[in-house]
């Protein structure tokens, strides 16, 4: 069996995490040098050693980690009209201190390599720059493809919901709810030039109410901001608390999320089960296109060729645990024993028969029928399913191009390097996928071939006819590093059930 190993990054759906360096003089204009592995600290300022520009009011967040767990303080940054806005605490997920913008106008932050702060930073510190807004940029099929369904919140139908979005709702109520998207379209420009683009669609109730109160308000603005700025996590309590922090007239409670497809419909993002201890959340994976492989000395990893996805999907944001398994399916077959760590020791046909079970459970079509070596899946079906090798790889690196989804080296912040864990340990991916490398490797539906790269189709490839073993993703908690990289393949006979060995499921979004 092919060796794999793990890695994994950032928050929320849209993210990107930059270092820095600096040196200790409270005038420093930051400098060129190589990204040093150990931060360093300005006093009460802190230069970088790249510029960052193109940052908005939205997806600017500040994070100290390694400070202590009372310690306040506030950042000041530049609008590009040169205003100073303030950065406060906010109540972002974490493992330390996030600082954001505390108002729902939208402004471009100016061009800055350092960050002034109001308290002096203890000497431990470090600091991070996110940009909750980032994603790949959309292939121009995205549009073609989702023209036929929308989700909340996404008033140019590119499947994606970010600041643009918002500065569209926005132009809609400023412009008294107008019916014009050429006016709401020039308005928008106005609070956010940035907002290039057509608008497909207005905001319209009930789709775009967040929180069910019959009209589209800055409450609901504030809403759609917090949810992005949280790394569009759907937890009612953190939204709203987000929401308040930066409308404190939010009113009402937080009834739907942007992202889902249909407002009379239970949210597709949130499969229940058991007493909801035991439920599945999902992300929204768009579709799009990517790199697939490397130049690495893995022959079975080229060439490097470029994939098209072709149709949303959603990935189910963990590998399945124990409690999800064994409320599915009788026993629980995990050499690692935990609740709510992945279940392990299961074969292909075991991940194959769960997938099958939970769409019977939620009347879904199920997508697998035959048996053996005649296994088929319908894709199109509305039930529950593996990734094939190619999502796998696409929703991993979420728009990154290195050898992890947060850089060339790997780096326990994001991946598990130690004994099967509980899952969500580590920081997300940009479209908040957790473990997404790390704790378990994850069966694919795809038969292995070494050299399948060279005869893959361009869109949806699905893997080779019949051979022997099928493909896993992800790497272990206990592989060598270079084993858990975006583009490493694994493969083992389907019949085995190894203690690591797990699986996350899918569902295609059905138009």
């Amino acid at each position: 069996m092919k060796t794999n190993k793990m890695a994994l990054l950032i928050v929320g759906l849209m993210i990107t995490i930059l270092g820095f360096a600096g040196c200790r003089n409270s005038n420093s204009e930051g400098n060129n040098s190589p990204l040093d592995s150990s931060p360093v600290n300005l006093v009460s300022s802190v230069g970088f050693s790249k510029v960052y520009s193109g940052i908005d009011s939205i997806g600017i967040q500040v994070r100290l980690s390694n400070v202590p767990t009372n310690f306040e303080t506030s950042a000041v940054v530049k609008t590009i009209s040169g205003e100073n806005k303030v950065l406060t605490k906010a109540a972002i997920p974490f493992n330390g201190l996030v600082l954001a913008y505390p108002g729902t106008d939208i402004f471009e932050v100016a061009t800055f390599s350092k960050i002034e702060f109001s308290n002096p930073l203890p000497d431990s510190a470090k600091v991070e720059i996110f940009d909750a807004n980032f994603q790949p940029l959309a292939t121009t099929q995205i549009r073609a493809l989702t023209s036929g369904q929308r989700y909340r919140g996404d008033f140019n139908r590119d499947g994606i919901m970010n600041t643009v979005d918002i500065a569209y709702m926005l132009a809609w109520i400023q412009t008294n709810r107008s019916s014009d998207t050429t006016l709401v379209e020039n308005k928008a420009l106005e609070i956010y030039p940035r907002a290039t683009g057509i608008i497909t669609n207005l905001p319209e109730v009930p789709y775009d109410d967040f929180n069910d109160d019959g009209k589209i308000d800055t409450s609901d603005v504030a809403i759609m901001m917090a949810w992005i700025q949280v790394g569009k996590f759907r937890d009612t309590s953190l939204v709203l608390g987000r929401a308040k922090e930066l409308y404190s007239l939010t009113s009402g409670s937080v009834v739907r999320f942007p992202g889902s497809t249909d407002p009379t419909l239970p949210d597709p993002a949130v499969v229940v089960l058991g007493n909801n201890e035991a439920s599945m959340t999902f992300a929204l994976i768009p579709a799009g296109s990517f790199a697939m492989g490397a130049m690495s000395t893995n022959q079975d990893e080229r060439p490097v060729h470029t994939v098209t996805i072709s149709t949303p999907f959603y990935m189910a944001k963990t590998e399945v645990t124990q409690i999800q398994y064994t409320c599915v399916l009788s026993g629980n077959p995990s050499n690692y024993k935990g609740p709510n760590k992945p279940v392990d020791s299961v074969s292909w046909f075991d991940a194959i028969a769960f997938c099958n079970r939970l769409s019977e459970l939620k009347g879904l079509e199920k997508c697998y029928s035959g048996s053996g070596d005649n296994v088929q899946c319908n894709f199109t079906a509305e039930g529950f399913r593996l990734p094939t090798e190619a999502e796998f790889e696409y929703a991993c690196r979420a728009g990154s191009t290195g050898d992890y989804f947060w850089g060339s080296t790997f780096d326990s912040t994001y991946a598990w390097l130690s004994y099967a864990n509980d899952v969500g340990g580590k920081l997300p991916n940009a479209w908040g996928l957790f473990d997404i490398i790390g704790n378990s490797n994850e069966w694919c539906w795809d038969y292995y071939k070494s050299d399948y790269y060279s005869v893959s189709p361009a869109v949806d490839p699905r893997g080779p006819t019949t051979v022997n073993n099928r493909v896993f993703r992800g790497g272990r908690y206990n592989n060598d590093p270079s084993y858990s990289r975006s583009a490493y393949r694994g493969e083992t006979n389907p019949s085995w059930g190894g203690t690591d060995l797990g699986f996350r499921v899918c569902r295609t979004v059905v138009q």
